[in-house]
């Protein structure tokens, strides 16, 4: 089970985009489980049978809908939000068994939503690969301490 916290923490946000990624994620959550808007979420997880393809999707398109609505939201932290938002869809999946999301669905679903949220704000797929191989990167190095970012999460 995916422990939205836990990948929280592990973020590596500066201290200084704290608060406005916080503020990202609190906006995400509301869109995603509010009574005027969840359905939006239900109606994209339930769009097709590959749910890996619904969660990366959704995710893009949550993400964009959160940067127009934004007047100051961070590039940067659009990612990060994206992912720890992620968490919360597929423990939100999980626990209402809408469906089974295996570890290994968890781990294709987050680099599918690097690709759709990229591809979203016309970042080239090269960029997004590099992305990628930094982030697995980190979580190999990481992963001898706290066993990987999402790897640590969804055990």
């Amino acid at each position: 089970m995916i422990d939205p916290a836990q990948i929280r923490a592990a973020m590596k946000v500066p201290p200084q985009l704290q608060e406005a990624y916080q503020k990202i994620v609190a906006a995400g959550m509301k869109v995603m489980f509010s009574e005027q808007t969840g359905g939006m979420m239900m109606q994209q997880l339930k769009s097709s049978p590959d749910i890996v393809k619904n969660i990366s999707t959704g995710m893009a398109g949550l993400m964009a809908i959160l940067f127009r609505q934004s007047k100051e939201m961070p590039q940067e932290l659009i990612l990060p939000a994206a992912l720890e938002l992620l968490t919360h869809a597929v423990d939100f999946i999980t626990r209402t068994k809408m469906a089974d999301v295996t570890p290994q669905e968890v781990g294709e679903a987050t680099q599918e939503t690097v690709y759709a949220v990229m591809e979203k704000f016309n970042v080239p797929r090269a960029e997004a690969d590099q992305m990628l191989q930094q982030m697995a990167d980190k979580s190999k190095g990481a992963q001898s301490q706290q066993g990987g970012i999402i790897n640590g999460a969804v055990q």
